[in-house]
């Protein structure tokens, strides 16, 4: 019993870092530069960037970038 409540409250923080929108709103994709400009997967969700980085379409992927206009919100 104690190792299926430590999973299940591994799953839900999990699952809560995973569900975060985060306030401001991602760059153009063309203003993308070094590895937020790589062509990889680097992020699925907000929840995924740490500190206040959002996941970002990039032009050939996903990577975590600082968001323009953070105090005003707004969405990918």
């Amino acid at each position: 019993k104690i190792i299926i409540s430590y999973f299940i409250l591994y799953l839900l923080v999990f699952l809560r870092s995973v569900m975060v929108v985060k306030q401001g709103e991602c760059p153009a994709p063309e203003r993308a530069a070094g590895f937020a400009a790589a062509c990889v997967e680097g992020c699925e969700e907000d929840g995924e960037c740490s500190s206040h980085k959002k996941c970002c379409p990039n032009g050939c992927g996903h990577t975590c970038q600082s968001p323009r206009n953070l105090f005003r919100g707004g969405t990918q």
